[in-house]
């Protein structure tokens, strides 16, 4: 499960100077901590979004809800084209800014509370799982997502490249599994960094079934 893998990402430094804080607090104090921490596990610490962990595990639990109900979900691999141009010349605190920046403008994209909005890794990669939406909802979220660059003076000179994959239950390709749709996501970003040059606003978009109907051409 999540919480134990993110645990064991802690050193023992770390941890032991937890260890000999936690011994200087009453029980009350104590359990308070306790319940502090178990809310961060899961928890990007620089976006505050929620960890591929996380996401992860949630997801299994979706997507068996999903199964039986004949549900589809959608999910967006997203990728901050130039931060690493941006890390070399402005330095990484300024690269950090733009993440944390693209992070509320992916959760602003959402509108929903139900769909998932995760940093992927703790670099520049995210994913936004749109629950009960297919192709159409991905399309409908890159709309507004450009609407919302454009109207933000600290992201007009960032660009996203975002990969989309349905999973419609209904359909052969809901026997899949979550990580598999994230993998078709991260492919079809691939096809939209590519044709990065091709597009008129900030955000760029390409859908898997597009890519792979082309490969079979």
């Amino acid at each position: 499960m999540s919480e134990t893998k993110e645990i064991a990402t802690i050193d023992n430094e770390e941890l032991q100077k937890e260890i000999e804080f936690q011994k200087t607090l009453s029980p009350e104090e104590n359990a308070k901590r306790v319940i502090e921490l178990k809310t961060k596990i899961g928890f990007d610490t620089l976006t505050g979004l929620k960890n591929k962990d996380r996401i992860t595990d949630q997801m299994e639990t979706i997507e068996i809800l999903f199964k039986r109900n004949g549900e589809k979900y959608c999910v967006l691999f997203v990728d901050v084209d130039n931060l690493k141009r941006i890390n070399d010349t402005e330095g990484h605190d300024r690269g950090n800014e733009v993440i944390s920046s693209v992070a509320l403008a992916l959760k602003e994209g959402t509108k929903r509370g139900s769909d998932l909005v995760g940093r992927w890794t703790r670099g520049d990669e995210f994913v936004v799982v749109l629950l009960e939406a297919g192709d159409d909802g991905a399309y409908t979220y890159y709309k507004r997502l450009n609407d919302i660059f454009k109207s933000k003076k600290e992201l007009n000179n960032i660009s996203l490249s975002i990969g989309a994959s349905t999973c419609d239950f209904k359909e052969q390709r809901g026997n899949k599994k979550f990580l598999d749709v994230v993998g078709e996501a991260d492919q079809a970003m691939y096809k939209a960094k590519e044709r990065k040059e091709e597009r008129s606003g900030n955000v760029g978009l390409i859908f898997y079934n597009e890519i792979n109907k082309n490969e079979q051409k």
